[in-house]
């Protein structure tokens, strides 16, 4: 890079945003703010590659200042920065502020830098979306163990999309992974748990096997813990809360296709959405080693296939 990108660190608190001045003056053009909306001028009046935002300061939380950003500057990485275990601010960072990664205070000053550092890379290269036409039929994957669910996206996606995707229903792992092999699937809809299975590391596994396919994350409960690993190591595009209502579901699938479409006509944005190398470590070894051995025996060709 020719110039430093331009980083903005957002909060409330002078010391916090000294502390990060201080540890990215040399590699970065850093801006400090302790007022959302003077963040705002900010990214109206400059570019702005970087945007890392507390979540809770007065006048405007950091999910709201990150989502209006989206609007004004969409090549801007945003970034929620947190020391509370807030589980609406979690769900607003996927659903509203669709951000790049969610970071717990008190930071990991290695793990911030690297952060930051590829979200920068990031935002330099990154390009335009666009719409193209759909050429061939997509499908839709539910993955959720109540029939009602499946037949719910069924109706709605008929009803509001016609026949340009096809819905197609498992209520296991195999079960998805053998669709999956299949080729067409652009977006999957799926629950947060089967009986006994954990899904985090089904979905963290997709998005590395197949980083083209947009999720939609749904789920009666929420556990903050798991989301914050979505959003960093699955970059889910929604969560929605169960039961399921229709207007929510039908403005995410309609955003989910648009990204799919994106994503696909320029290979590029994926950068945009790339995770952390997940890390199961902390899961059933079984589970883990169960799903990766599924997704070993896909031909990526297959999942990833093009408009």
């Amino acid at each position: 890079m020719n110039e430093k990108p331009t980083i903005l660190f957002v909060d409330d608190e002078e010391r916090i945003v000294r502390s990060l001045r201080l540890l990215f003056r040399d590699t970065y053009n850093v801006l400090t703010t302790t007022i959302g909306q003077d963040a705002l001028h900010i990214v109206n009046s400059q570019t702005v590659h970087v945007i890392v935002s507390d979540q809770r300061m007065p006048n405007m939380t950091g999910v709201e200042l990150l989502r209006k950003v989206k609007v004004k500057s969409p090549k801007t990485m945003r970034i929620l920065l947190t020391g509370y275990s807030d589980k609406e601010a979690v769900i607003g960072s996927i659903n509203d502020g669709e951000i790049f990664r969610y970071i717990n205070k008190p930071w990991n000053t290695e793990d911030i830098r690297s952060t930051i550092a590829k979200a920068a890379e990031i935002a330099i290269n990154s390009e335009d979306e666009f719409e193209v036409t759909v050429n061939s039929r997509k499908i839709i994957l539910v993955l959720d163990e109540d029939p009602d669910v499946a037949s719910f996206v069924q109706e709605l996606v008929s009803h509001e999309f016609g026949d340009i995707y096809s819905v197609e229903w498992a209520t296991s792992f195999e079960s998805a992974v053998d669709i999956l092999s299949r080729g067409n699937v652009a977006v999957v809809v799926t629950e947060l748990s089967l009986t006994g299975d954990d899904v985090e590391v089904f979905i963290t596994s997709l998005k590395h096997h197949a980083p083209s396919i947009v999720t939609i994350v749904t789920s009666a409960h929420h556990d903050t813990n798991v989301l914050v690993t979505l959003i960093n190591e699955g970059q889910i595009y929604r969560f929605l809360p169960k039961p399921l209502r229709h207007g929510m579901l039908a403005m995410a699938l309609n955003g989910a296709f648009r990204r799919y479409r994106a994503i696909n006509s320029r290979p590029a944005l994926l950068n945009r959405h790339v995770a952390e190398e997940p890390r199961y470590a902390h899961k059933d070894a079984s589970l883990t080693g169960r799903i990766m051995g599924l997704f070993r025996n896909i031909n990526r060709s297959h999942i990833t296939s093009t408009p």
